[in-house]
Order: structure tokens, then C-alpha cells, then sequence
């Protein structure tokens, strides 16, 4: 042991004389804190001290380096998670409407359901977009506004009338009637006008149309 001390003899010499530097110097500001602690009375003071320099005192330049870039490193990945939505508009588009013309001038005295000639039309409500609206009118009167006069869809194709077709009017003159919204079948189909008398007395039909409103 001796011979060691004895080759570094200046070396442990100089790392003894730092501690003791250093122990020095510590117990000088310990010393001094101590003081100040003393000369205070009995009024309580409360020292304002900033962040900034209590965190430089206890942690010093490293430690607060390495706290600064631990605090941007979790700013950083905080604002990295940051969701992005995003907003679709979409175009509104304006109702599309078509008219379907169906046949001229009719007359009859029937009292059953008579075709007007000339009136049928082929009708695929597939091709208006998905559940358009649909409905249809008639211009009608009966002689002398005795009784009534009637009109109908009737979907040939299937050979039935269409639900919630049928009009009816007892106006002398040209009246036009609807039918509000009717529901056609899906398909190709072919559809004709059919007219008839309450009691016998002429009634008349002159032009129709069926509205189909796309969304």
C-alpha cells in the first residue's frame, strides 16, 4: 500500500485536496443559509425564487438539459397524435321532374271501364333513380255535370289497375283532376287509360299526363 501511495503520490494528493475543496465550499454555503435563516425574527418571509433558478440550483446545467429536452420530446409526440378530420360535402342535387303524355280526346257511355285509344306507354320507374315520386292527371267532365265521369291507370303487363289511380269528376267542363302519389310496379311495363260513366251519360276525356319526380 505504501509503494502505491508512494508511485501516485501527486496524484492522491491532488484528489485529496478537491474533496476537501469541495467540502469546504459546501459547508461555507451551508454556513451561510444557515444565517440567513437565523437573522429573520419572528415574522415569517417568504422568498420568491423562479422556477428557472430553484431548478438550476438543485438539479444543475446537465439535469436541466436533460429535462428540457424530455419536455419537448413529449410535446413533440403529443402534437404528433393529433387527430385529422376531414369534412366531405356533398352536392346537393335538385329533384328532377318528367312528364309523360298519355293519349287525346275520348269519349264513352259505359258504365264499365273502357281503353282510350291511343293513350298507352311504356314506363320503367327503375330508370328515375330509387322510389321517385309519381302520380298522374286527367282533364275530365261529364254532359251536363249528371253523374260522373271516371278515369283510371291500368298496367297491362300485369293486368291490374294501378292502386290509387282512379279519378273521378261531375264538372260540366273540363276539369283537371289528380291522383296524388301512385306506386308503380318495377319492370318494363306498358300502361293504358281507361274511362267510364257513372249512369250513362257521355263523359269525356281529354289528355293526361303522368308527373315522375326523380330525388
Amino acid at each position: 500500500m505504501k509503494e502505491f501511495f508512494w508511485n501516485h503520490d501527486s496524484g492522491v494528493k491532488l484528489i485529496l485536496i478537491t474533496v476537501l475543496l469541495f467540502i469546504g465550499l459546501n459547508l461555507v454555503y451551508l454556513n451561510k443559509k444557515i444565517g440567513e435563516v437565523g437573522g429573520v425574527g419572528e415574522g415569517i418571509i417568504t422568498e420568491k425564487t423562479s422556477e428557472a433558478s430553484v431548478s438550476s440550483e438543485i438539479c444543475g446545467d446537465l439535469c436541466q438539459k436533460i429535462i428540457d429536452q424530455r419536455v419537448a420530446e413529449a410535446i413533440s409526440t403529443v402534437s404528433g397524435q393529433k387527430k385529422t378530420t376531414t369534412v366531405v360535402v356533398k352536392e346537393k342535387q335538385e329533384p328532377k321532374t318528367t312528364f309523360i303524355p298519355l293519349g287525346g280526346s275520348y269519349s264513352t257511355q259505359g258504365t264499365d271501364w273502357t281503353d282510350v285509344k291511343n293513350s298507352e306507354v311504356y314506363v320503367k320507374v327503375e330508370d328515375y333513380g330509387t322510389d321517385p315520386y309519381v302520380d298522374w292527371n286527367a282533364f275530365l267532365k261529364v254532359t251536363n255535370g249528371n253523374g260522373a265521369a271516371y278515369a283510371r291507370l291500368f298496367d297491362v303487363t300485369h293486368g291490374v289497375a294501378v292502386d290509387g289511380s282512379e279519378l273521378s269528376s261531375s264538372a260540366e267542363n273540363f276539369a283537371q283532376i289528380s291522383s296524388g302519389r301512385i306506386r308503380l310496379w318495377s319492370g318494363n311495363n306498358l300502361y293504358r287509360v281507361q274511362i267510364k260513366s257513372l249512369n250513362g251519360f257521355t263523359v269525356y276525356f281529354d289528355s293526361g299526363r303522368m308527373k315522375i319526380v326523380t330525388k
